[in-house]
């Protein structure tokens, strides 16, 4: 298993994340937008261009949508971008999306589901289209089902995170799901994503599903920024190189956001996660929860430097 694809994380990893984070480590294959939201005025809000241009060979722009045809439309103006594939989010959990039946939402109606896979891929003229899904949403044995729904049509790849909707991101992956995808769908057009925080974790995937054609990294890269440098043996860790990616992101995110609170709320953010990587990492957030001030901010993470 080779293939590392960087999540689609809603409010984190943007554009502005993605591209400072992919110039300071390496081992990440692909990154996916977070979701842009396919609607029936056909337009793209001015933060859903910025996710979009310039072209990027490496980027797979992430669709959340419940509308064919809305859908197939933001399909065909992608494509005009350059760009070769899409993927469709059936995996958002949030309460504010599902409730509308979009995400995971659109799983719990089976013959919904197929109506808008028959609609979409009688279309012509269409980028290649990926799924990004839940297992299912209220019970397991749901996965089964799902699962004969997607082999019945031509996605490039499926990217599945075993968990149900109602799981959100509490207890375990649940591997038995995993393994009806990894019975019924070619092994080398699925991806396993989901708690893998470890090289350990990485390893213990391609020994129980050999083949796959890859891994998806989300909050395992926010923990660890040298993840998928650990699982591909390549790179060194220190944490120099993570303040300099941190000061870069800074910089990156000032450029874009109204003032320094703004930037203050995202390097907060991105630290919920990465605190837990330094021995100290307690303190560490703490001290960082507590400032006010870009000035307040960098001395609590001067002992990096």
């Amino acid at each position: 298993m080779t293939r590392i694809m960087l999540a689609p994380m809603e409010g984190i990893t943007n554009f502005i994340f993605r591209r400072t984070y992919l110039k300071h480590f390496e081992g990440v294959d692909e990154s996916f937008t977070p979701f842009i939201t396919a609607n029936q005025t056909h337009s793209f809000k001015k933060k859903e261009k910025l996710e979009l241009s310039p072209y990027d060979e490496t980027r797979i722009p992430q669709l959340l949508t419940n509308d064919a045809q809305a859908f197939i439309w933001a399909l065909k103006a992608i494509k005009d971008m350059g760009y070769k594939e899409v993927n469709l989010n059936l995996g958002c959990p949030s309460p504010t999306v599902t409730s509308r039946g979009r995400g995971a939402g659109m799983l719990a109606d089976k013959e919904k589901l197929r109506a808008f896979f028959d609609e979409t891929f009688s279309a012509a003229d269409l980028p290649d289209v990926s799924v990004k899904s839940r297992a299912g949403t209220e019970d397991p044995a749901e996965a089964g089902q799902l699962a004969a729904v997607y082999a019945a049509y031509p996605f490039k790849r499926i990217i599945l995170h075993p968990r149900l909707l109602k799981d959100l991101y509490k207890g375990s992956v649940r591997t038995d799901c995993f393994r009806k995808f990894y019975e019924l769908i070619p092994h080398d057009r699925l991806v396993f994503n989901g708690d893998i925080n470890t090289l350990e974790d990485a390893q213990n995937v391609e020994k129980l599903f050999p083949g796959l054609y890859g891994i998806m990294l989300g909050r395992g890269i926010l923990r660890d920024p040298f993840l998928p440098e650990k699982i591909k043996g390549i790179g060194t860790s220190d944490d120099k190189r993570i303040a300099d990616f941190l000061d870069d992101l800074w910089d990156d995110y000032e450029e874009y956001l109204s003032g320094e609170k703004d930037v203050l709320y995202k390097m907060k953010e991105i630290w919920s996660y990465l605190y837990t990587y330094f021995p100290d990492g307690d303190r560490i957030l703490k001290d960082i929860r507590k400032s006010q001030t870009k000035a307040a901010y960098r001395a609590a993470i001067g002992a990096l430097r």
